[in-house]
């Protein structure tokens, strides 16, 4: 499945969901484990929904959609100073999508840090419909989400008690750990619980290969060659399928920092 707008994608999930087939969510294919191949509906974002929809210079941020390669991505921030940081040894062909799905850092990671560190929120679609985005949340707004009800508020309210239950283990296997095992997880979920206000967004993008897929990345906020990424809302689609593809949820929007 090729779509060629991000709501033609978020249609084919549905058609997904009313055959319960399974959904793969696909970026640039340059990944070494296969991640891109499964027994699955896949979605190729990158012949037609790899806009750069807007860039903010004031806030250092961009909104993109997911089949943005990265260097043409940066490629087109170069007027403005913009960069967005995490950089893969495959920038010429990997997407923002499927870096969003790997929480990719390459070389660069340790000036820039990986691109949970980078992204500001995503909007994201769920194999169920559900649409929503996700972003840092502060106590005030996760109150509001938890009033309004929903879906959302479940996520939220479920992934809050998951991070609680298990922060305190996270924290100390964290602090024992070895050199060697930190350089080994690093690109894993040992993270996510760290920040309160940004637990559902990390969750979905710091286990590797995230808990949800993207359809249209945002912007890029840029504080010399720092980038750091946010979201804007376009469409939603997921990357990991509850249903054994690769997604349960798709990005559609993502906004960087750069």
């Amino acid at each position: 499945m090729v779509p060629r707008t991000v709501e033609a994608a978020v249609a084919a999930v549905a058609v997904c969901r009313r055959h319960q087939a399974p959904l793969t969510s696909r970026g640039g294919g340059t990944s070494l484990a296969g991640e891109c191949s499964n027994t699955a509906v896949l979605l190729d974002w990158s012949k037609y929904c790899h806009r750069l929809i807007e860039v903010d210079e004031q806030t250092r941020t961009c909104l993109v959609e997911p089949g943005i390669v990265l260097d043409e991505l940066n490629a087109e921030l170069q007027p403005t100073g913009l960069l967005y940081g995490p950089c893969p040894a495959t920038r010429d062909h990997c997407t923002l999508g499927g870096m969003l799905g790997n929480n990719s850092c390459g070389a660069t990671a340790q000036r820039t840090g990986k691109v949970v560190d980078n992204i500001v929120e995503l909007e994201v679609l769920l194999y169920d419909g559900t649409r929503m985005w996700v972003g840092e949340t502060t106590d005030d707004e996760y109150d509001r989400i938890q009033r309004d009800g929903g879906r959302k508020s479940y996520i939220y309210r479920q992934l809050q008690a998951l991070r609680d239950e298990y922060l305190a283990d996270i924290r100390t296997r964290r602090a024992s750990a070895s050199v060697a095992d930190l350089r080994r997880i690093r690109p894993c979920g040992v993270g996510w619980g760290d920040n309160r206000n940004s637990t559902c967004l990390r969750f979905l993008l710091e286990p590797r290969g995230g808990a949800l897929g993207a359809a249209q990345a945002g912007q890029a906020d840029a504080v010399g060659d720092r980038a750091v990424g946010g979201v804007r809302q376009d469409a939603r689609v997921t990357r990991r399928n509850a249903r054994g593809g690769r997604s349960a949820a798709e990005h559609l929007i993502a906004a960087l920092r750069c």
